[in-house]
């Protein structure tokens, strides 16, 4: 496991054959399916004293082949 929740996800999704990004990393146009991973930030768990670290994976695929996107993901 990585050091961070980030990493996992990171290593995880590479190790499932995804091109993996992080926010501003990918440049130039869509030419194949790839995924960025986004921090979002700290959210208090309801009911709890305890905070959660919370991920959004965004999905992108060639704007010609928006049909593949659900399988995608």
């Amino acid at each position: 496991m990585g050091n961070t929740r980030w990493e996992d996800i990171y290593k995880h999704l590479k190790g499932k054959g995804v091109h993996v990004y992080s926010p501003a990393q990918h440049d130039g146009n869509c030419r194949s399916e790839y995924v960025v991973i986004k921090s979002t930030g700290m959210n208090n768990v309801p009911g709890t004293s305890s905070t959660r670290q919370e991920y959004d994976v965004l999905c992108y695929v060639p704007k010609d082949n928006y049909s593949r996107l659900d399988a995608f993901v």
